[in-house]
């Protein structure tokens, strides 16, 4: 955990910690390259024509092997990029805290800077030494129209009041220390602070 003049409290993400799913979505990518070339290198061989209700069908294993590993290549080419750009910000703090309000930059929020008076309550929560800070805010809806357009689309769960939940997946430092100091804070601010364990 590091501190700036901007912040008292932040906490960044650990690419160590990052890395291996990046990795693993290069891999299944590659599977997928390779199981579109086996395909087409075997398709002459093994497919065939049949005509059905609606129309004329290829068969064969390589038309199977192509068209599953084409969808697949396709989802992690999408999703793996997006997850990367909204979930990963190597830049600036996951989470940090000052005087004035609290910065997420987690859980598909971007670089979101909550003031103290829009934060109703907060839940400090443990069980066998996994802590997480779960916030309730006090209009959901304003915090989450801030975000960039793209970024609503996953937030709509918290419009409806859902509590944001933040853990310390991914994280570099020691989160339980920044949970706790960063109670200091909630109580100097007045916000509820709640504890209890994890469910």
């Amino acid at each position: 955990m590091t501190t700036s003049k901007k912040f008292g409290e932040e906490i960044w993400l650990n690419k160590k910690k990052v890395m291996p799913i990046m990795y693993i979505g290069m891999v299944l990518f590659g599977l997928s390259v390779i199981g579109i070339i086996l395909s087409y290198m075997f398709w002459d061989d093994y497919t065939y024509q049949v005509k059905t209700l609606k129309g004329i069908k290829t068969r064969g294993w390589p038309s199977t092997v192509s068209g599953w590993s084409w969808g697949f290549g396709i989802c992690i080419a999408i999703i793996y990029p997006l997850m990367y750009f909204f979930m990963f910000d190597f830049k600036r703090p996951v989470l940090a805290i000052n005087d004035e309000g609290i910065l997420i930059n987690k859980s598909m929020f971007k670089n979101a800077f909550v003031k103290w008076d829009e934060i109703q309550s907060v839940n400090v929560k443990e069980n066998n030494g996994e802590w997480t800070l779960q916030l309730s805010f006090v209009d959901p809806i304003k915090i989450v129209e801030k975000q960039p357009g793209l970024s609503k689309a996953f937030l709509g769960e918290y419009k409806k009041g859902t509590p944001l939940s933040l853990d310390a997946q991914f994280c570099d430092g020691d989160f339980k220390e920044f949970c706790q100091r960063s109670k200091i804070y909630f109580e100097n601010t007045g916000i509820v602070v709640e504890e209890g364990q994890l469910t």
